[in-house]
């Protein structure tokens, strides 16, 4: 019964999220940062990427 309406969300959610992950890699990364696209989404890497995700708010507020 409702397997188009579903069908429909699920192209649109993919659609979105693609276009989120686009977005990602397009950002200029903070310096000691590297972008990585990947087929699930985007990773970030960089020396100490843990404590400085805590500790710098540029970091903190990437992909916004």
């Amino acid at each position: 019964m409702f397997e188009r309406i579903i069908g429909k969300a699920q192209a649109v959610a993919a659609q979105r999220r693609n276009a989120q992950i686009e977005r990602l890699a397009q950002v200029t990364p903070p310096p000691g940062i590297t972008i990585t696209r990947t087929e699930e989404g985007v990773v970030l890497s960089g020396k100490r990427l843990r404590r400085r995700l805590i500790t710098d708010p540029a970091l903190r507020s990437f992909g916004r």
